[in-house]
């Protein structure tokens, strides 16, 4: 059986992604590991060495379960990526990965939502290059956090975090595609989509796509 490690740096909505790559890929094996003081230390400090070796060792942590990929559920991760990938022995990546290989194609205005600031310019910065990279041609760009909610999620208070973001998502206008920058605020993909009036896409079900491919596991329900 393959073995998936999550790291989360969330509480909010983390069982629900594993709930939903078990669901889709039940053949793999997945075990969790939550540290909140990395989004907790990239919301109020940003970047810093100790956040950088934090995060090291929660990925060395992970790694030590004896996976066969790591998956990094926090878009506030994204400067540190390429600075722990090469001292694993398996392959990690960003929850948010493979929705990036596919935005640049889905609308030329495009509006970045997040909630954690931290997320937003990492965000923005990985979906730009993505463009240039697949030469997708000239896109539109502009952003939109929410950090009220953030710090409600942070709290626990889930209800109060949905209310401030469905609040935020009526403000966007003139826009084709709404990317949603954090896993934490997919599950009002429909909502905001029924709000906005345009394409809006979360990361979730791409990831899930992208683990089945590096595992070679079929998808639950999906013809081949």
């Amino acid at each position: 059986m393959k073995k998936l490690a999550l790291i989360h740096t969330v509480r909010p909505g983390y069982l629900r992604f594993a709930g939903e790559i078990a669901a889709a890929l039940p053949n793999v094996s997945i075990t969790n590991t939550l540290d909140e003081f990395l989004a907790k230390e990239a919301v109020e400090r940003g970047v810093s060495p100790h956040l950088r070796n934090r995060f090291f060792m929660t990925a060395a942590l992970a790694e030590s379960t004896g996976a066969d990929l790591i998956v990094c559920t926090c878009t506030s991760m994204i400067p540190l990526m390429d600075s722990v990938r090469p001292f694993l022995r398996v392959p990690m990546i960003l929850i948010d990965d493979e929705m990036h290989r596919r935005a640049p194609f889905l609308g030329k205005r495009v509006t970045i939502f997040a909630t954690a600031e931290s997320a937003l310019e990492p965000t923005l910065q990985k979906y730009q290059e993505s463009v240039l990279k697949q030469d997708a041609g000239e896109r539109q760009t502009a952003t939109l956090a929410c950090p009220e909610a953030n710090a409600y999620m942070r709290a626990g208070n889930m209800e109060e975090h949905d209310r401030l973001v469905l609040k935020a998502a009526e403000t966007i206008r003139d826009t084709d595609l709404v990317i949603l920058a954090q896993y934490s605020i997919t599950h009002l993909t429909e909502r905001i989509k029924e709000i906005c009036g345009c394409a809006v896409i979360g990361s979730g079900t791409y990831c899930i796509q992208e683990i089945a491919r590096i595992l070679d596991e079929p998808i639950q329900g999906q013809k081949t």
